[in-house]
């Protein structure tokens, strides 16, 4: 199974997070690619989905909200 992981994180905490996650992915045999979105010119870079079988997507909230550029 091949699995993206975007992570958006401007602290390093949620990138802490994401690693444990690719981990524990990677411990049944997933293939793990892993690609963080956190500067402005990496979330414009266009990515294929079409290769991977699943994504997970990591950010912080406040308040109930994600950061905006999260959305971007």
């Amino acid at each position: 199974m091949k699995i993206l992981t975007f992570c958006f994180s401007a602290t390093g905490n949620t990138a802490k997070i994401a690693d444990v996650i690719e981990k524990k992915l990677t411990l049944p045999g997933a293939e793990v690619h892993k690609t963080d979105i956190t500067t402005h010119k990496a979330r414009k870079k266009e990515t294929d989905l079409k290769p991977y079988d699943a994504f997970v997507f990591g950010f912080p909230e406040y308040s109930w909200r994600a950061p905006k550029e999260a959305g971007e």
